[in-house]
């Protein structure tokens, strides 16, 4: 019983210790900004931000391959600025459940 308690705790351990915490979400302030004019220049920061990715393993013959997309979190950040955002800790964030993974 006590080996399972052990494995099972090293499992735990092993697969949560292992993921790094995600990143904190930004948020953004605006003077004068309203929280409906930070979504659409968010939703249009995070499309220029979006950068495809392909990746590629060869080895002996066999391989895999795999694509997707990125959102690059200079450009993302470099955008909002140009916008006249700034980050504060009581401004905009992300609607629940919309926060993106960047770079």
């Amino acid at each position: 019983m006590r080996a399972f308690i052990g494995i099972a705790l090293g499992s735990l351990l092993m697969t949560t210790g292992c993921n790094p915490p995600p990143p904190p979400v930004m948020l953004w302030s605006k003077p004068q900004g309203t929280y409906d004019q930070y979504l659409k220049d968010r939703y249009a920061c995070i499309q220029d931000a979006r950068t495809n990715v392909s990746r590629a393993f060869v080895s002996n013959g066999f391989g895999s391959g795999a694509s997707g997309q990125i959102i690059s979190r200079g450009v993302l950040v470099s955008c909002l600025a140009a916008r006249g955002y700034v980050q504060s800790p009581t401004g905009f964030g992300p609607p629940p459940g919309a926060a993106v993974s960047t770079d």
